[in-house]
């Protein structure tokens, strides 16, 4: 039934594709043929444009240049996406995995590392890290930064750990915003739909003399997939920010947010989620000049924790201060030198789970050069070295060689090492579960507790990376790139359970678990992605991703990172300022591995999901309203085999710029 549902949806997206060109190809009724020309050749030029990165090597270089991996999603495409929230944007990225286990509960990674609070995937605003650094994870909805603020995400499939440093394992996500000057004038959005999905956005920017600012408003909530008269999530954000112009080359920005958030977290495969409530703040200095750049950033949360009967309601508060500086310059023709550094101090008081505060100072440094032998050919070498308190120290090299034949092709071989070091969870934390209550004999419940400690002997989770990639502009109208990679992958951390034990005390009958190097893999794969100027008004994109997964150890094939991927996504201008997008995402089917104290394997089936946004323009282009579906096709399905059923969403919304 699933496979006929998902035939029957594929046939539907095929001939909506040959109807979108059809009707792309054909000129609007009375329109002017010399305009309509005149409109292709300026898609064709911006279609044509290099897109210019700075997360691959931490400054700015068109995207052929760059030594890893990158995707670029753009305000457009968020915009044409009709998301609601910001990991629901990347399932469009080659190699990304989006899981979804709640309406409010999503987590994101690269390359089959996909798991419960997913944790091997750096996470910037701005250049900024935002993790919660108690369990490793992304709060996505905390992100004090609203989707009408982005400028474009930049996203990095692969190790780089020898710029970022920790948590840069499997790959880096940059969200950038836009400048006060982009953002000049006010903006109003408002979005609502099922589930009691309710967005709001209000955001201004202007400029006075020197001084430039910005500031934004915006809140969301949405309820269950499965009780829709349940809440499963409230957000509230502010941010803010000035920039103060030194000379036509260097700046100092103020930028200072604030999230509110109620919503639940899915720890581990023991628990079920985990209510969280509370404040999370930031506040950062920036010096920007032309070679250096100096900043201080100050992140807070305080999370209230409830929801569980082994967990009393507690309070988690995290503090980071992070001191960071670098600098650029050339030591002789056709070379190009960056280094830097980085000071971080991490502190977390919760009483349930650390009995005391717990803090760790890491000092990092990091070097890269890269130099051009010949015109067509860049060589680039650098690495990082960080100070860990628990782990030690830990040097994270990487070397890429990149060659164009002409300026449509690029051949990359790339060669990169990353670590993550433990969490705070992993290394400080000692609690107590219940997580089964057994049924006995007579009607009697029994539930076994299980005694978590803490394990600070662990070795970091180690990852070397081997590259291969291409890209290339076919006709002028395909941009065509293709990524191969084989990883070794050393030591990944899990929890491990022992049991049942008796003792003498109470409780006699108990389990015990603390986390482990439990597995070592190795993996390999790759991604082929077109983005197409299929016809005028009318673009395309469709990528495919291959993995392989497998227990170096047992040699079998871990069945968690789904084998094969596809996304489609086709978005046209229609006439009457009308604009329509469709993507679809095809993920195969995956098996778990869940820890217990009776363990099991469950499957999450294959599923195709679909979504598709209808908008217009009013207003010369001030106005704009539109609808939006979640899941299309109605596909039911789950993304974990404990998360939730998704299920379909409409929403309607509108924006009006002034």
């Amino acid at each position: 039934m699933k496979k006929k549902q998902i035939l029957s949806s594929s046939l539907f997206l095929i001939v909506i594709l040959f109807l979108s060109i059809s009707f792309a190809d054909s000129p609007a009724k009375g329109a002017d043929p010399s305009a309509e020309n005149i409109m292709f050749k300026r898609e064709l030029l911006f279609f044509k444009e290099i897109p210019v990165v700075i997360t691959a090597a931490k400054k700015e270089q068109p995207i052929t240049e760059a030594p890893s991996a990158i995707t670029v999603i753009t305000a457009l495409e968020i915009k044409e996406s009709g998301a609601v929230n910001l990991a629901d944007i990347l399932r469009m990225v080659p190699g990304i995995e989006v899981m979804s286990v709640t309406a409010s509960n999503i987590n994101v990674n690269a390359r089959g590392l996909n798991q419960l609070m997913s944790n091997k995937m750096l996470v910037m605003v701005d250049g900024r890290t935002i993790y919660l650094d108690f369990y490793g994870i992304v709060r996505w909805d905390s992100i004090p930064v609203p989707l009408e603020e982005i400028k474009r995400i930049e996203v990095i499939r692969g190790p780089g750990s020898a710029l970022y440093g920790a948590n840069a394992f499997s790959g880096v996500i940059n969200v950038i915003t836009m400048s006060p000057a982009e953002l000049a004038g006010t903006l109003v959005s408002l979005t609502g739909g099922g589930n009691d999905t309710w967005r709001g956005t209000v955001i201004h920017a202007g400029i006075l003399d020197r001084f430039d600012y910005k500031f934004s408003l915006s809140g969301d909530r949405r309820n269950q997939w499965k009780d829709q008269d349940e809440r499963s999530g409230e957000f509230g954000r502010v941010n803010g920010s000035i920039e103060y112009k030194i000379d036509r080359s260097s700046k100092l920005v103020v930028s200072a947010g604030l999230s509110h958030l109620d919503n639940d977290i899915f720890p581990n495969d023991l628990t079920g989620p985990i209510d969280t409530e509370g404040p999370a703040t930031y506040l950062s200095l920036l010096y920007q000049g032309s070679h250096s750049m100096f900043r201080y950033f100050w992140n807070r949360s305080d999370y209230e924790i409830h929801g569980q009967p082994y967990l009393p309601e507690s309070d988690m508060i995290t503090d980071i201060h992070d001191f960071e500086f670098q600098h650029s310059f050339s030591p002789a023709k056709r070379h190009s030198l960056i280094f830097g550094g980085d000071y971080r101090i991490k502190m977390i008081d919760w009483d349930e789970m650390l009995y005391d505060e717990k803090r760790e100072n890491i000092l990092s440094f990091f070097i890269q050069d890269e130099y051009k032998p010949l015109a067509n050919i860049l060589l680039v070498m650098g690495g990082r070295y960080d100070n860990h308190p628990l782990t030690g120290g830990r040097f994270s090299p990487r070397g890429s060689a990149l060659y164009s034949p002409d300026k449509n092709h690029t051949f990359r071989l790339s060669v990169s090492s990353a670590y993550r070091t433990p969490t705070f969870l992993d290394s400080y934390g000692s609690f107590n579960l219940y997580p089964v209550s057994l049924n006995l004999p007579l009607g009697i419940k029994f539930s076994p507790p299980v005694k978590v400690d803490h394990n600070r002997n662990l070795d970091p989770e180690k990852i070397l990376s081997f590259e291969l990639g291409y890209q290339t502009d076919v006709f002028e109208r395909i941009k065509a790139r293709c990524d191969l990679f084989y990883n070794e992958i050393e030591g990944l951390i899990f929890p491990d359970m022992e049991g049942p034990l008796f003792s003498l005390t109470s409780p006699h009958i108990y389990w015990e678990a603390g986390y482990l190097n439990y597995q070592d893999v190795r993996a390999f794969g790759g991604e082929i992605s077109l983005d197409i100027l299929i016809a005028p008004r009318l673009t395309g994109k469709i990528n495919y991703s291959y993995q392989q997964l497998t227990d170096k150890d047992t040699h079998r094939r871990i069945r968690s990172a789904p084998e094969h991927k596809i996304n489609v996504g086709i978005g046209c201008k229609l006439p009457r300022d009308f604009s329509a997008h469709l993507s679809a995402h095809y993920v195969d089917e995956t098996r778990w591995d869940l820890l217990g104290i009776i363990p099991k394997t469950k499957k999450v089936d294959t599923y195709l999901l679909v979504n598709a946004r209808l908008g217009r323009l009013f207003m010369n282009d001030r106005l704009e309203v539109a609808l939006a579906v979640f899941n299309l096709f109605h596909d039911k399905h789950r993304e974990h085999p404990l998360g939730a059923e998704l299920g379909s969403r409409l929403s309607f919304s509108f924006s009006y710029r002034f």
